[in-house]
């Protein structure tokens, strides 16, 4: 299991990459106005506006991992 990104809730996407990108030496992976991915130090951070998608940190898991997660779907 290796760690994927971390997305936050965002009202203005824009302005929170702005905010990211003058502060911290990190690349825009993608952009739109309902979601946005940067790169920090490694590290991926989402931004997604409210009802788009929850708060959440991702994880990639392999085949052999989710079977630790029967009750889950993948």
């Amino acid at each position: 299991m290796k760690f994927d990104h971390v997305a936050l809730v965002s009202q203005d996407i824009d302005a929170s990459i702005k905010w990211y990108s003058n502060r911290f030496e990190c690349e825009v992976i993608y952009q739109d106005d309902t979601w946005g991915l940067v790169n920090v130090a490694g590290l991926s951070l989402a931004f997604v506006t409210p009802g788009q998608h929850p708060a959440h940190i991702a994880f990639c898991i392999t085949k052999k991992e989710s079977k630790m997660f029967p009750s889950k779907k993948f």
